[in-house]
């Protein structure tokens, strides 16, 4: 099983300026394999990037295999 594993930076937030980011943060829903996993995260970062860039807010997003299960891309 696949899920999609997430880095958020906020930007230049605060009276400092800074950026603040929040690691790994799974999103809940799982795939049966990396391709079904890659297109849901295509499909995430067409519907929100024009959104996030107007909030200054950044996303990695990276599809991970659950932890002991092996690998087949």
């Amino acid at each position: 099983m696949w899920f999609i594993n997430t880095l958020i930076c906020l930007v230049q937030i605060g009276s400092l300026q800074q950026t603040l980011c929040f690691k790994n943060v799974q999103i809940p829903i799982s795939f049966e394999d990396y391709h079904s996993c890659n297109v849901a995260v295509d499909n995430l970062v067409d519907y929100l990037n024009d959104d996030l860039k107007k909030r200054q807010i950044t996303i990695i997003f990276k599809c991970e295999v659950l932890d002991g299960e092996s690998v087949a891309i």
